[in-house]
């Protein structure tokens, strides 16, 4: 049976994607880069809604929705050209939509609220479930908090990147100095 049309325009779109993440990234590793691809489709649709969670006008679980049914075509192809587990691009996916909602409650001077959120989006059952942690960080005289991803990104794995300070991967105790060193190079 041959290919809708839809799936070989998605299946050329990605294609590209996935040359220019390698182009602007310095690696051609297809995990790393189909990763990068789907969080960054995950972001901007978790923060086209993220605000209106955190304001009480949208349910978490109604923006969970909207992000499955987006992405979802999105997660298999790129898992069809990559070989990331369709596990790992939806965890990375539900990374992002935590730290959209947290954002968003920062943004509106309601941390707590965007955490709750946060917290609710991620208990919503289904491929981008998975656990809220919440690490505090020790930066200059404040605390930090910042949510722990649930897997890894792979992004260490680009020649001469580190880990991220949210890597779950990372030692406690080089968390604060990763911190830094990330608002330095931003």
């Amino acid at each position: 049976m041959a290919a809708s049309p839809e799936t070989v325009a998605l299946a050329a779109r990605v294609a590209e994607a996935l040359a220019r993440i390698a182009e602007e990234i310095g690696s051609g590793r297809p995990d790393v880069c189909g990763s990068r691809f789907v969080e960054l489709e995950a972001w901007e649709l978790a923060w086209a809604g993220a605000p209106a969670v955190v304001g009480g006008e949208l349910n978490p679980a109604e923006l969970v929705e909207r992000l499955l049914s987006r992405l979802a075509p999105l997660v298999a192809t790129v898992n069809a050209q990559t070989r990331r587990p369709r596990s790992a691009l939806w965890r990375g996916a539900g990374d992002r939509l935590a730290q959209a909602l947290m954002l968003a409650g920062e943004t509106a001077g309601d941390p707590q609220a965007g955490e709750e959120a946060a917290r609710r989006a991620l208990e919503v059952p289904g491929p981008m479930s998975g656990s809220f942690r919440v690490a505090e960080v020790a930066l200059d005289g404040a605390v930090e908090r910042v949510q722990l991803r649930n897997g890894c990104c792979l992004w260490s794995k680009i020649p001469g990147e580190p880990k991220c300070s949210v890597c779950p991967l990372l030692p406690e105790a080089e968390r604060a100095e990763r911190r830094r060193a990330e608002r330095v190079e931003a």
